[in-house]
C-alpha cells in the first residue's frame, strides 16, 4: 500500500527488483543469531518478523519496531498483525516507545504507529 501510494504522488519513482534473504537463513548459513534487531520498513514489518521466526522464538533478541501502514486502517492491521506474531513467537513485554505503554493483545489497537521496544 505505500508503495502504491508513493508510486501515484510521485511521478519519478521507480521500482527495483532487490534479492533478500532471511534472517533464519543467514543464522542456519552459520551466522551468529543477533542479541538485537531494529526494523524499520515502511510497513513490510510482518514479512521481516516471519523471516526472523526461528530466531525470534528460539533465541528472543530485544526488538526495536519501527510501525507504518499507509491508511489509518493498514497501521491498525499492521499492528495487529505484529503484536499476535511477536506474542505467538514468545514475547510477553511490548512496550510502545513514545507513550511507555505496556502493549498487550487486547490494547495493540491504540498503537497506530511509533516504536515498540520488545524484551
Amino acid at each position: 500500500a505505500i508503495a502504491a501510494r508513493t508510486a501515484a504522488t510521485t511521478p519519478s519513482a521507480k521500482s527495483i527488483s532487490v534479492p533478500v534473504v532471511t534472517l533464519d537463513e543467514i543464522v542456519k548459513a552459520g551466522f551468529p543469531p543477533p542479541d538485537f534487531i531494529k526494523i524499520d520498513v515502511e510497513g513490510m514489518e510482518v514479512s521481516v518478523l516471519r523471516g526472523a521466526w526461528e530466531i525470534l522464538r528460539t533465541q528472543h533478541p530485544a526488538l526495536y519496531v519501527e510501525l507504518h501502514g499507509a491508511t489509518t486502517p493498514d497501521k491498525e492491521r499492521n499492528v495487529g498483525e505484529v503484536v499476535e506474531l511477536l506474542h505467538r513467537s514468545g514475547y510477553s513485554a511490548l512496550h510502545h516507545v513514545e507513550s511507555g505503554a505496556p502493549i498487550t493483545r487486547e490494547d495493540q489497537p491504540s498503537v497506530r504507529e511509533g516504536h515498540l521496544y520488545c524484551r
